[in-house]
Formats: C-alpha cells, structure tokens, sequence
C-alpha cells in the first residue's frame, strides 16, 4: 500500500465524515455526551446536564451554585479524524474494521467524558495541576490518541508495510 494513496483516502473520507459530523450526529452525540457525564462520579457534588447550544454543553454546578457552558467542539473533534483513519486502511476482514470503529468510538468516548471531568474540576477548584493535567489532555491526548488507536486496531500486515515504507 503506498502511503500517498493512503493519505488521499483519509483525506477523502475526512472531508465526507466532517460534513456528515456536523450536519447530522455532532448534536446527538453532544447530548449524549452531556448526559452520560452528569452520571459520572465527580467529587463536588452533582451536576446536572442543561442543554446543548451549538457547539457547548451547559451543566449546572451544585457545589458552585453556577451554571457551566463547555465548548466541546474541540474536545470531540478528534472522532471525526479517527474515523477516517480507520475507514482508509485496509482490513483483511470487514468485521475487524467494524470492531475498529465501535472499540476507537467507545475509547474516545471515554476521553471525552474525562476531559469533560477536568474542566469542571479546574472551574471549581482552580489550581495549576488541573491546567497542567487539562492542558496535557488538550495538547498531547486528544491529537495523539485518535493516532495511537488507529495503530491498536490496524491490521498487522498493513501495520508491517506502513512502518517500513
């Protein structure tokens, strides 16, 4: 597999997955994502999912007594990216490529919910290990991992051909 093709296939299926992103699931999945993190354990208290607007989830902070609008765009911006990664690889069997994209989908999903985590953490406790840990997460975690999956789930032919081109 030369790398030029593969390049041009992920840029393809980047542009395609962007457009259908915005367009049709970014709103679904930030509701979702607003929803499974009020259900996650934090340690000030409860918080409780508002409303999606645009590109932000708006919690209501009990133990600030505040609401909390985080722009997550940038947060979930790293989905779209994955995806195209996976769908530009080849796979021996259409079944790994599915496990693929459901495995990677639900990691990052994770991720989110832990970046989601430390920006509440950082706006109700303001100290500079949260920055450091949130700015870790902003500038090394989201960019890397989506990269970092996709050779997890790569296929080890394709994998052995890409690392010696």
């Amino acid at each position: 597999m030369k790398l030029g093709y593969l390049l041009l296939k992920f840029a393809g299926f980047a542009v395609l997955l962007f457009v259908f992103w915005i367009y049709i699931l970014e709103s679904g999945y930030y509701r979702l994502l607003g929803h499974i993190a009020q259900l996650t354990p934090f340690s000030y208290g409860d918080i409780d999912y508002l409303t999606q607007k645009g590109g932000e989830i708006v919690f209501r902070v009990f133990a600030i007594k505040s609401d909390l609008g985080i722009e997550v765009r940038s947060i979930t911006a790293n989905l779209v990216l994955f995806w195209a990664l996976i769908l530009a690889t080849p796979f021996k069997f259409l079944i790994n490529r599915l496990y693929a994209l459901i495995g990677g989908t639900i990691l990052l999903f994770g991720l989110h919910i832990l970046a989601i985590y430390f920006i509440i953490r950082l706006y109700v406790q303001q100290t500079v290990l949260l920055e450091g840990i949130k700015i870790f997460i902003d500038g090394v975690l989201l960019g890397l991992v989506p990269l970092l999956l996709w050779f997890l789930f790569m296929d080890k032919r394709v994998r052995e051909k890409l690392l010696t081109f």
